[in-house]
């Protein structure tokens, strides 16, 4: 049986011939991941950090669905900014929080926090809707862990949204304190 890191590498291997995988130590958070694939040879490349979420739906055939949220490593979701356009996106949401990591690992395959990478289906198809933050959009790049955690993609941020099968690209992330890189002068993470 495939894992769904090799699930991932086909289905994307099959759309962007020129994806770039990396092998690099273990890393659990965005800025971990964002360091490892520099020191991988990534380069300074911005993270797309993948959140799911259970949100609560009223009148729908299911009570709830798992919806993947998508946002640059260095931002956090703005709960308040996120309520209002789901009703937009997702009619009928009325409340949504962070899966658990049981509930993650039910809906997805087994991944855990760190691992989950910003694709709903074919590759996570419990996986409901995938939410892109407009912030990812101003990188010409983006890198992720790969359904593993010793393992990143980097690809070219126009493939990604290609590739994604979003249901739709919005405002909804706040930038986090920036970090500067070791460097001094490169991006943050």
């Amino acid at each position: 049986m495939a894992t769904p890191h090799d699930d991932l590498v086909q289905y994307l291997r099959s759309a962007v011939p020129d994806l770039r995988i990396y092998q690099h130590h273990e890393s659990r958070t965005s800025e971990e991941s964002f360091r490892a694939r520099a020191a991988a040879g990534a380069g300074w490349v911005v993270g797309a950090k993948a959140i799911v979420m259970k949100v609560d739906l009223r009148g729908a055939e299911t009570p709830h669905t798992f919806a993947l949220f998508v946002l640059p490593g260095n931002h956090r979701i703005d709960s308040r900014v996120l309520k209002t356009a789901l009703r937009e996106f997702l009619p009928g949401a009325r409340s949504f929080r962070f899966a658990t990591a049981e509930e993650m690992a039910a809906h997805a395959r087994g991944m855990q926090p760190g691992t989950m990478p910003p694709f709903g289906r074919p590759v996570f198809p419990e996986i409901g809707p995938v939410f892109v933050a407009s912030a990812l959009t101003e990188h010409g790049e983006l890198g992720f862990n790969a359904a593993r955690l010793d393992r990143s993609i980097v690809m070219r941020t126009s493939d990604y949204l290609a590739c994604a099968r979003h249901s739709g690209v919005f405002a909804f992330s706040d930038p986090q304190e920036a970090v500067a890189a070791e460097s001094g002068n490169g991006p943050s993470w």
